[in-house]
Parts: C-alpha cells; structure tokens; sequence
C-alpha cells in the first residue's frame, strides 16, 4: 500500500483550512496517509531550517512514497528530493518555490497545483538566497520535463472544479469536496502507469 506524506508549509493551519483536510480523501481511496508536522515557523526560521527538517523527513520515506507538500512543503518535498529519497511522487499545492526549479532524476512525476491570485508567493520573489519563489502561483516554467504537470485551480481548472484562489483555498471544505476525490483518482492514475 502506497503511503502519501502531507506536509503542512510554515503555518500548520491556515485561514479557512488545513492540508491535513486531504487526509481522509486519501485515505477512501486506499492510501495510507501520514500527516507530518514541523510545528509553526516564522518565515525567516524556515529560510534557515529546511535542509534540517528534509533530511528528517528524507530519513523516514521509504521507494515509493509520495509527498503532498503546501507552500514550504514543497520545497522540503524538493530537498527531500535533491537527497536522494525516490520517492514515488510529488504534489505541489501552492508550493513556495523557484518555478523554475528542476527536480532530481529519480521522480517519476510532479504534480504543481498554482493560481495566479497567490500574493504569499509574489511576496517570495523578492527574497534572496533561497529556494522559495511563485510555483504555487505561476506553474512550473523550468525547461521542459515531461515529468512535471501544471494544474491550475483559477479560470484554466479542470472542467468540472470548482475555483480555489489564494494561497489556501484549495483546503477549504466547500473546494476540497471537489478536489479531493479528483485528485486521489489522479494520485491512483500515476502509480497505475508507472
């Protein structure tokens, strides 16, 4: 049984809901899920932790796992990545990071889930010497991968979902009703083609 890793990004909750709200999706369609947890960070902490914190959660990830990562959960998914663990997967909702990022060879697929009303991630941009940047809100824009999949929650969403905006409305109840089954069907179509 496939295990999936959500991890929250610097603020275990966020307004009008949480990552750990994909868990019991996850879980009805047959995944075992483990909700990880770094407690609260201010920004400037993260900036200077997460290569700790990804190594930690590299050493508990076994082949084949998955990560869900929102915000700087994607980019402790994308160091936990770069050290090596092969992972199974990765799904970036909202993930502060370089759009331009590339990902390490032994991933199978990423997953970037973005919308261009993401502000947190405009604010990102104009940091210096670090990892984080408007993924979340632009896509992936690296050099093409065949491996990395854009999916946008705004106008240019699947047919059928209903619109998340921000930085956290994918996790609203309302939204994730949708969304959630959505996207642990397409979670399932990833490790079918592998």
């Amino acid at each position: 049984m496939t295990t999936i890793h959500i991890v929250h990004g610097i603020h275990v909750e966020q307004r009008g809901g949480s990552p750990r709200l994909l868990a019991p999706y996850l879980k009805e369609a047959g995944f075992t899920v483990k909700v990880r947890s770094y407690g609260k960070l201010k920004w400037w902490r993260a900036r200077f932790a997460n290569a700790n914190l990804a190594a930690c959660f590299a050493d508990s990830m076994k082949k084949g796992d998955i990560v869900i990562g929102h915000s700087n959960g994607a980019a402790l998914a994308c160091l936990a990545a770069d050290y090596g663990v092969p992972l199974g997967g990765v799904v970036c909702i909202q993930g502060a990071l370089d759009a331009d990022r590339e990902w390490a060879p032994q991933i199978p697929w990423v997953d970037v889930i973005a919308n261009r009303g993401d502000g947190v991630l405009t604010a990102s941009t104009f940091l210096f010497g670090h990892m984080w940047g408007a993924l979340g809100r632009d896509g992936y824009n690296g050099p093409a991968d065949s491996r990395i999949a854009n999916i946008f929650t705004d106008e240019r969403r699947p047919e059928g979902l209903p619109e998340a905006l921000g930085h956290s409305q994918f996790f609203t109840h309302d939204v994730l009703a949708a969304w959630g089954p959505w996207y642990a069907a397409r979670i399932r179509r990833h490790l079918e083609g592998a």
